[in-house]
């Protein structure tokens, strides 16, 4: 773990990322999430998409306010996790969605879990905070998108496949070979 987010700020991420208005946000986030929980994990990573996606990022933020979101990875008291597959994809992660503009990032996460699998959970952590690039094939700048990986503890209901996208939401003993993004596996 990173004692500050050193390494997760926007600036020097290959072309300047787009929009001083996002490259500020996504700071914002990184340092509050920083201040509030302490320390963690920090990942940078690319992230391809069309630009029809690129563009409704950029617009969501103008009107908002608000880019990225948040996630959690629920354990329940026999210590298996609750991971969700959103369809048209064929590997787990966790539950996760966009930002509200009200909301902390660790309400979201709440609200994630909750939305998508039906778990009443309660955030105990900050494990990961993960920023996204979205580039497109255009030539534009990255967008930024920052996203907190939350653990949080099982407090009731079981997992139903019930919104947000979701194909399928269950418990796992060990995570399965198919993981969106292989960082969860260092959360075990």
């Amino acid at each position: 773990m990173c004692a500050r987010a050193v390494g997760c700020g926007v600036r020097g991420h290959g072309r300047r990322a787009g929009g001083s208005g996002l490259r500020r946000h996504a700071d914002r986030v990184v340092s509050e999430l920083v201040a509030e929980y302490g320390r963690a994990d920090c990942i940078r990573r690319r992230w391809p998409c069309d630009p029809d996606t690129y563009d409704r990022l950029r617009a969501t933020f103008g009107s908002v306010g608000v880019a990225g979101g948040a996630g959690a990875l629920v354990t329940d008291a026999d210590g298996r996790v609750l991971l969700v597959r959103y369809e048209g994809e064929a590997e787990w992660s966790d539950p996760g969605t966009v930002r509200r503009p009200d909301e902390s990032m660790a309400e979201c996460a709440d609200r994630a879990v909750r939305e998508a699998t039906g778990v009443e959970c309660t955030v105990t952590d900050l494990a990961q905070i993960h920023l996204l690039f979205a580039e497109d094939d255009t030539g534009r700048k990255p967008v930024p998108r920052p996203f907190a990986l939350f653990v949080a503890r099982h407090e009731s209901g079981e997992p139903r496949d019930v919104g947000d996208g979701v194909e399928a939401a269950r418990w796992w003993e060990k995570f399965p070979e198919a993981l969106r993004y292989e960082e969860l596996r260092e959360l075990r």
